[in-house]
């Protein structure tokens, strides 16, 4: 905020904001301001040169007219969410759980209103499953057995605890003995020693592994700036499409925004067509949850997947997705899972959420989603953990691209890569998503 200016920012009772001025080489904290149902209006007193607002920890200085003056080069591709759109995004937050108990439990979220909303379900003996979620949230744990399922556990969703444990069962000594539990005692101890040395909770895998694909890195001119130019192999280029693309980054990384680039024309108009003809007559309601899913209120579209190998023009398209993620075709192979081919119709959503699943689950690295039909309004992909508290919206033409990553070099997973497939107002939209794994073969 510049000095004079004001904001409105929608939040909750009992957050907390700093508002901090920057120095030379710090932020210097000016005030603190919890927020109550009694208060509408938060003057800073002090008359900072350059101020931010920083909300559960997050403390990047921006200068917004910059910003701003960055996004207008970019066509109106790239745009702040509006104040209604980004309820207090900053406070999002990847959780786990995990279940030692002997039996498959299911997670229903319990609004405000009372109801039930079924989440997705954790199997026994501690497979784990990262989910999306905010401070004062509240989880039960059912027994996933019968009509009238008992609740095993009622779990308040707390920033400073990420992983949610069942123990196992007071009589089961087997289970509180076997290797399994007892590492996940000493997991644990690891946890609370990176949360105190860097700041920040350890969200990936244990032991930590850091990725071994390569990752594109962010500019320091952050926004607009062209981070890397790929040029396309031979036998990657389509005959009537470019033979290079810019990596436009959409941030300067965290704390600023996520670790995310806009591609333009990746994909040709014949390309994107051929896609969606291909998937149309396999289209099926998306599923949540990382096991077997349920149809859930905070995903809506309808989703199937395609095997490069289902023709020609897929394997084209995957070898230069791999130009793009700097890596051989072969080694693609290996990384990458089936093309996800999403569908979006008016209203269909699909609410802010991670691609990586936390812990040993899932491990992706990198998401790159691409647009293969735009709706005539609305349709955008945001990421509300951008720019706080702003959150940053992105409405790609057709055959344009977004690379974003989930997780830092260290390994750990990366929650500013929070993002939604935000609501179709009018018309349809149809993206692909390629998710790619960390590890390359040895």
């Amino acid at each position: 905020m510049a000095a004079g200016s004001s904001r409105a920012v929608d939040t909750h009772s009992g957050h907390v904001f700093k508002v901090a001025r920057k120095t030379e080489h710090s932020l210097e904290l000016v005030t603190l301001f919890s927020m109550t149902s009694d208060q509408d209006v938060y003057i800073v007193e002090s008359d900072p040169d350059e101020t931010v607002c920083m909300v559960d920890g997050c403390s990047g200085v921006t200068n917004y007219s910059e910003v701003i003056a960055k996004m207008g080069t970019l066509g109106g591709v790239v745009n702040f969410i509006s104040a209604s759109s980004a309820a207090s995004p900053e406070l999002q937050m990847a959780v786990q759980f995990r279940n030692f108990r002997k039996f498959k439990v299911d997670r229903y979220w319990a609004d405000p209103s009372g109801r039930e909303v079924f989440q997705g379900s954790v199997m026994p003996l501690a497979v784990e499953e990262g989910v999306t979620t905010y401070p004062g949230h509240i989880f039960l744990m059912k027994r996933a057995i019968g009509e009238n399922q008992e609740v095993v556990e009622r779990l308040e969703m707390n920033p400073a605890h990420r992983i949610y444990v069942l123990d196992p069962a007071p009589d089961d000594e087997e289970t509180f003995y076997s290797s399994k539990y007892q590492d996940h005692l000493v997991e644990m101890e690891f946890r609370a020693a990176y949360s105190t040395e860097r700041g920040l909770p350890w969200l990936g895998c244990y032991p930590p592994k850091a990725p071994t694909l390569p990752m594109v890195p962010m500019p320091q001119e952050g926004l607009g700036t062209v981070a890397r130019r790929v040029h396309f192999r031979e036998e990657s280029r389509a005959l009537d499409g470019p033979h290079y693309a810019d990596l436009l980054a959409l941030s300067s990384g965290p704390p600023q925004g996520t670790q995310a680039f806009l591609i333009d024309d990746l994909l040709t108009p014949s390309e994107c067509e051929h896609i969606q003809e291909l998937s149309l007559p396999h289209l099926r309601r998306a599923g949540v949850g990382s096991g077997p899913g349920r149809v859930a209120e905070t995903r809506t579209s309808d989703t199937t997947f395609l095997n490069r190998n289902r023709s020609p023009t897929l394997d084209l398209v995957h070898r230069r997705m791999a130009d793009v993620l700097g890596i051989s075709d072969t080694d693609l192979s290996f990384v990458a899972e089936d093309l996800q081919v999403v569908r979006y119709q008016e209203k269909q959503m699909y609410a802010p959420h991670f691609d990586f699943s936390g812990g040993n689950g899932i491990d992706r690295l990198a998401t790159l989603l691409v647009y293969l039909q735009t709706a005539e309004e609305g349709g955008g992909t945001s990421f509300p953990k951008a720019f706080p508290p702003h959150g940053l919206a992105l409405y790609p033409k057709r055959g344009s691209a977004i690379l974003f990553y989930s997780k830092l070099p260290d390994g750990n997973l990366d929650e500013m890569s929070a993002h939604s497939g935000m609501p179709v107002i009018k018309g349809t939209k149809m993206v692909c998503n390629l998710w790619v794994r960390s590890l390359l073969p040895r």
